[in-house]
């Protein structure tokens, strides 16, 4: 789906082929992104493979994200556009995957997102709203929240539960960054398509810097 927080740049390179079957036509193509980046913030190489059926209607697609040697991302499954609303059916895995690039999805509601995401999701429904239902291990992380106008990091490593459009955080340790309070972070983060941001959250503290 399109995003316009998201700003995609890199050096793209790729091939489309028409393979031909008793007569149908089945297209083929293989695109690699190199230096990909995300906002400004080079991902890795990324490399994708689509494969469509005779009708043109489902795509089987095959993409994987590698940096520094190991595979940040990858995704496997299919989108299907033959009705008015295209779905998506999708098997999506992180490995220590930078999120500072999607910190412009949380507009004015979460700022500075930040932190190594590793963890599986699937990804299914509508194409431009899916569910996302899987867990995330977030290390070294962090957010800032605009409205309290201070900046938190995660300690240890955050677990965090994806359901259909809701970040659900469970007993998450918080340290501000200006003073060092800490507290105990637990609630949801919810959005429509990555946008209209929602909060319910609460923490849990006997001294954390909330302005």
């Amino acid at each position: 789906p399109y995003i316009d927080s998201l700003n995609l740049a890199g050096t793209v390179n790729g091939s489309l082929d028409l393979l031909q079957n008793e007569g149908a036509y089945y297209p083929n193509s293989r695109v690699t992104i190199d230096n990909f980046k995300i906002n400004d913030i080079v991902m890795g190489n990324l490399a994708l493979d689509v494969k469509g059926n005779e009708s043109l209607t489902n795509y089987v697609i095959d993409t994987k994200l590698v940096n520094e040697g190991f595979d940040a991302l990858t995704a496997k499954g299919n989108i299907n556009v033959s009705s008015d609303n295209p779905s998506i059916d999708m098997d999506v895995q992180l490995r220590r995957l930078n999120m500072a690039a999607f910190s412009p999805l949380g507009g004015e509601v979460i700022s500075n997102i930040r932190g190594l995401a590793s963890g599986r999701a699937q990804v299914t429904g509508d194409y431009k709203n899916p569910d996302i239902n899987g867990e995330l291990l977030l290390r070294n992380a962090g957010m800032k929240v605009p409205y309290l106008n201070t900046d938190y990091d995660f300690q240890g490593t955050a677990r965090v539960t994806l359901s259909k459009q809701e970040f659900r955080f469970g007993n998450v340790a918080l340290q501000d960054v200006k003073y060092s309070t800490q507290g105990t972070l637990t609630g949801t983060i919810s959005h429509q398509a990555f946008q209209d941001w929602e909060l319910d959250l609460d923490v849990n503290t006997d001294r954390l810097l909330v302005l």
